[in-house]
């Protein structure tokens, strides 16, 4: 794979949880295809900071069968040189500087199959996973999925609203536990 980064520019930034951000980033028209993604993989971001080149990896929790746009969420982590810079500089309008979608933890939707899929899932975790739990039920619709998900409280859900709002429009497909 060629290690080729793009310029893509953050359309959206939401705050699901104190401490976190949801960045939404648009692929321009001719990128799309490289940009195609299975749900359960990541990109790779390249920052400048303090005059050091520095990578990072975030796994996206859009869905390629229900998201236009990439979506991923950045917890703050405690000293977390990009984590801090993410959550506290950027801005709409951004340009990051982002490789192709990559990683071997993900999940084959198939339209015909019959399963039922059990997710674990402990924090910010939550990104890899509710990527393929969106895309199981947009793309499997025989299939149901249960959800073990893990944080120290409430407060600290991660995509709360989301997953409330799949559990209610999808009520006999979804079962969610939270473990507090």
């Amino acid at each position: 794979m060629t290690m080729i980064f793009h310029k893509l520019k953050i359309s959206e930034i939401k705050n699901p949880v104190d401490d976190a951000v949801t960045l939404s980033i648009e692929v321009p028209k001719p990128l799309r295809e490289e940009f195609h993604f299975t749900p359960g993989q990541h990109l790779i971001f390249r920052f400048i900071l303090d005059g050091k080149e520095v990578r990072r990896s975030y796994s996206l929790n859009s869905s390629p069968l229900t998201d236009e746009n990439l979506e991923l969420t950045v917890k703050r982590v405690k000293g977390g040189l990009v984590s801090n810079y993410i959550n506290d500089h950027l801005r709409i309008g951004d340009q990051v500087e982002v490789m192709a979608p990559q990683g071997r933890f993900y999940a084959q939707i198939d339209r015909k199959a019959y399963k039922t899929y059990f997710l674990f899932a402990a924090g910010s975790g939550i990104t890899p996973i509710i990527s393929i739990l969106k895309s199981v039920l947009k793309g499997s619709p025989n299939s149901t999925v249960n959800l073990f998900y893990g944080n120290t409280n409430q407060d600290t859900i991660l995509l709360r609203d989301e997953l409330e709002g799949l559990k209610s429009e999808h009520t006999n497909r979804i079962n969610i536990i939270q473990i507090l």
